[in-house]
């Protein structure tokens, strides 16, 4: 897992295996580009554009549809993602 201060301001973590960003509150993976939305509107915290662009500049993160892809396509994980309860 990847946290730096950025991420711990909105209570996030970056799951460097499967390339997602998981709300540290509900568990969640979240699109990078519906990050500051989910932040603002469900957790009431306050995150900038320029704090988003931080978080996800450098790495290379599934965007909402390579997520609704995956799940399409893959039945069974090898193992857990870290960050997301079973």
């Amino acid at each position: 897992m990847i946290e730096d201060e950025d991420l711990c301001k909105i209570d996030c973590m970056i799951n460097e295996r499967m390339k997602l960003i998981i709300c540290g509150r509900c568990d969640k993976a979240i699109p990078p580009e519906h990050l500051q939305t989910h932040v603002s509107s469900k957790h009431k915290i306050y995150c900038s554009y320029e704090t988003v662009e931080s978080i996800i500049s450098g790495h290379r993160l599934m965007s909402l549809d390579s997520i609704i892809e995956f799940k399409e396509n893959i039945k069974e994980l090898e193992s857990v993602i870290g960050g997301i309860p079973m």
